[in-house]
């Protein structure tokens, strides 16, 4: 459960305007902060920050005590995302619209 009112609570779309007086604010949402922080990462290449993901292990994901149920391990077409996952092409294509990449000055960051 969390100090900030709604984080672990459900409630009516009217409870998402409240603003508690007594909140606390943490330090890096401060307004200044967060500005500063956002201008920062402006521009900044995402796959410089997140790993790239090939795949999701869903047993992972709900991992308990018990062993995997078969339904996490085992893959039906609707897991199998190597048919749509991005061309080489693709990826790189998108860093150059995004400004990521700049074919024409020795690359900037490419793979």
């Amino acid at each position: 459960i969390s100090e900030h009112r709604g984080s672990d609570e459900e409630g009516s779309d009217e409870d998402e305007d409240y603003v508690d007086p007594n909140k606390k604010v943490p330090s890096w949402a401060a307004p200044d902060n967060l500005k500063a922080a956002l201008e920062q990462q402006t521009g900044a290449d995402p796959d410089d920050i997140f790993d790239s993901i090939q795949t999701c292990d869903l047993a992972e994901i709900f991992r308990s005590e018990a062993p995997p149920k078969p339904r996490y391990t085992r893959r039906g077409s609707s897991g199998n995302w190597l048919q749509d996952r991005l061309t080489w092409k693709e990826e790189m294509e998108y860093k150059r619209v995004m400004g990521f990449y700049n074919a024409g000055a020795g690359g900037g960051g490419a793979e």
